[in-house]
């Protein structure tokens, strides 16, 4: 079996081009930090600029010295490493069935991205602000989204800054029954469990939001700077397994993320009610 022609390189960018497309969570982080080659167990920095003083001019009279705006830094630990390994009929088959192979990767980045998803979802105690909420129905649940932005604004979130509103399935239904979600011109939009816009959030469904032992579903509002996350496939190999007439492919997922700006991530604890 030639399956040194597997080119672990080339499909491992290809699960995560993949993994993209399938993620909801890790796609509204901050990726800017992110390189070509990150190592597990090392820390990336990240560093940005506070805002400067507006002050009040006099004309004809000095101005104050120049200020040394302080920086805001935090660091991101590459701590989590997890691997898919499966068997498939023959490797060279595969390259040379493309429809087969990429249904081999979509297949991978599926659980690669669920699995990055739920991590950024796991984040939610480190929130600016936390809403609780109980017996959450269509009557209650815009109010609540609209208190949602009105924190973020009031932390100073600039008004032409994108939001986003991540609910489960469950709190969906809620918005959806409030008849509340509107379309956007652009049907492109949909797809990577967008579903809608309201009050200025663009709303994105997916089942990786964190539901407690209570029954609370987590829901994220924030912008895309509140999270920064780093991932990258790593590696990913074709082997002849020991003692079976196959082929396998086994990969490994690297990553790590943080809240960065808290003030810029509103949890909303919501433990949903029946319809009135």
């Amino acid at each position: 079996m030639a399956y040194t022609n597997f080119k672990g390189d080339v499909w491992a960018k290809a699960i995560e081009r993949e993994r993209d497309r399938y993620c909801v969570g890790a796609m509204l982080c901050n990726r800017d930090f992110e390189k070509d080659t990150i190592e597990f167990g090392k820390s990336v920095n990240i560093n940005w600029t506070k805002r400067p003083t507006v002050k009040d001019y006099t004309p004809g009279t000095t101005i104050d010295a120049a200020e040394t705006l302080d920086g805001a830094n935090s660091s991101i630990d590459i701590d989590n490493m997890k691997y898919v390994n499966f068997l498939v009929d023959d490797v060279d088959e595969l390259q040379a069935t493309p429809n087969i192979m990429n249904s081999c990767m979509k297949e991978a980045a599926a659980v690669v991205s669920e699995d990055a998803d739920n991590f950024v979802y796991s984040l939610y105690a480190d929130a600016g602000t936390t809403i609780t909420e109980t017996s959450v129905n269509s009557s209650t649940i815009t109010e609540i989204v609209a208190n949602a932005a009105k924190t973020l604004y009031e932390n100073d979130v600039p008004m032409n800054e994108e939001l986003f509103l991540e609910v489960s399935p469950a709190v969906y239904q809620k918005l959806w029954l409030a008849k509340v979600l509107r379309t956007t011109p652009n049907d492109n939009d949909f797809g990577n469990g967008f579903v809608g816009m309201f009050d200025n959030f663009k709303v994105y469904m997916t089942n990786g939001i964190y539901v407690d032992v209570a029954e609370a579903h987590h829901c994220y509002a924030r912008t895309k700077k509140a999270i920064a996350f780093i991932g990258q496939m790593q590696k990913l190999e074709a082997y002849r397994p020991q003692g079976l007439f196959a082929d396998a492919v086994k990969g490994l997922h690297i990553y790590g993320g943080a809240v960065v700006r808290e003030n810029e991530l509103v949890v909303l604890k919501l433990t949903l009610g029946a319809e009135a």
